[in-house]
């Protein structure tokens, strides 16, 4: 056949997959690059075949955290929708054209989205996730469980930046359709409470932090028990939001919880759990 056999590239592309599935990610992308290779001088930059290793290999970049290369791979998709879009328009489908290209447009900018936000690069991750949800919005209900999620990455961005308003604001987007879709008593119910608790004690409000926080509190005890990680993550943020408001009865109490859960889950000598233990005795003096 030749080293350079259509074949050859289809056997190359199917050892990466092998490889990625047995986590051994450098083989994998040494095999996908020698299916890229072949497929691009045989079929050109515009082929769906290309495509399909360039995604393979930018899931691949994805889970080795190399976000710079990921990143890469998924704009070379990008740049693909567009060729692929015109080139169907050219042959009349175009329902077709429009249909492919939204859906794969969506896609990807989705997960440079999320690669622009695991590179703290919030600008850009808005920017991406803003475009998608723009699409999203058009095609789906505004309270689908796609568009909660992409409220969700917007709030976690924004946080990140440290525009809190924007960030309340997506948040309690995401919070309406779980609320919706999900009912009150769910965990993912009680992240939000929790998330939007947290901004709103970095704001400085600290009485909606609590509010927040004790809606997530309750809920996760009732979901979890008393010692989660979750619920002890809301009594050290209540600690710290009741002890900014001078209540510090309240605080101490809520230290003492979180120090007592922490000493369970992780150990005496656990770094939260000494300093949950610390603030306890300095709030008691």
């Amino acid at each position: 056949l030749g080293s350079d056999h259509l074949d050859i590239a289809i056997l190359y592309n199917n050892l990466g997959i092998v490889y990625a599935n047995k986590e051994e990610y450098n083989n994998a992308i040494e095999y996908y690059k020698k299916s890229l290779n072949i497929k691009l001088s045989k079929l050109g930059y515009d082929h769906h075949d290309v495509v399909i290793v360039y995604n393979n290999l930018g899931l691949i970049y994805d889970k080795k955290e190399e976000y710079d290369k990921a990143i890469e791979c998924y704009d070379k998709l990008l740049q693909f929708n567009w060729i692929n879009w015109d080139l169907i328009i050219l042959k009349l489908e175009y329902d077709k054209a429009i249909e492919y290209y939204e859906k794969s447009l969506q896609i990807n900018l989705d997960k440079l989205g999320s690669n622009h936000l695991d590179k703290k690069e919030y600008n850009k991750a808005i920017e991406y996730y803003e475009q998608s949800l723009k699409i999203r919005l058009n095609k789906l209900e505004s309270g689908d469980c796609i568009i909660g999620d992409l409220y969700f990455n917007l709030g976690f961005a924004y946080e990140n930046k440290g525009d809190y308003d924007k960030s309340i604001e997506y948040y309690n987007n995401s919070l309406n359709i779980d609320l919706n879709n999900l009912g009150p008593n769910h965990p993912d119910v009680a992240a939000l409470y929790n998330d939007l608790g947290f901004v709103y004690k970095k704001k400085g409000e600290y009485d909606k932090a609590i509010e927040y926080l004790q809606k997530s509190l309750q809920i996760n005890k009732d979901t979890f028990g008393n010692f989660d990680k979750r619920v002890e993550e809301c009594c050290y943020r209540l600690g710290f939001a009741f002890e900014q408001t001078g209540k510090n009865e309240v605080a101490t109490k809520y230290f003492e919880e979180s120090w007592k859960i922490s000493s369970v889950i992780s150990g005496e000598w656990n770094q939260r759990t000494l300093h949950g233990k610390i603030k306890v005795e300095d709030l008691s003096k």
